[in-house]
């Protein structure tokens, strides 16, 4: 009696591998956009972080006087939409000096404006909202005119 069974050969059409390549593509391509847009988030997160304690080190350098010679009662916290913010004022030396500091990472402020704290108390000359933004993410710094200084709501952005 003869064998009944064909042999067929075990292998993948052309057409599988094709969908199994495009399947693999689509989410490589979703992975990506995912990682992107967290990788945006946790930038504004850690920019945001770094601004709101400088402003703190301003308002500390108000509260100490440290520093701070007669022509220079106040600090002075200055930010612009090029990405660079400043603490103008005493620090250690007798005269005053200006701190510069920049965004990293492609993020940017979404307005321009200056604020100050005068010497002892470290009153706030004004409150202010500002925003860092990179991509569709933001966060907010927010200086009350009490002086308390938060960060990550969405106000202002």
């Amino acid at each position: 009696m003869k064998n009944s069974f064909k042999k067929y050969n075990s292998a993948f059409t052309l057409v599988e591998l094709l969908v199994v390549i495009a399947f693999i593509g689509i989410m490589t391509s979703v992975a990506l956009v995912s990682f992107q847009s967290s990788k945006d988030k946790k930038i504004v997160e850690t920019e945001a972080r770094k601004v709101a304690a400088t402003i703190r080190e301003a308002q500390n350098y108000a509260l100490t006087g440290k520093g701070i010679s007669v022509s220079c009662g106040t600090i002075n916290f200055c930010y612009n939409n090029s990405a660079q913010y400043s603490i103008n004022g005493g620090r250690e030396a007798a005269s005053c000096t200006v701190e510069y500091y920049k965004l990293g990472n492609g993020a940017n402020f979404t307005n321009t404006a200056c604020f100050t704290f005068s010497a002892p108390w470290g009153n706030v000359s004004a409150s202010a909202n500002i925003g860092v933004k990179r991509g569709s993410y933001c966060s907010t710094i927010t200086v009350t005119s009490s002086g308390n200084v938060t960060e990550g709501s969405a106000v202002g952005c």
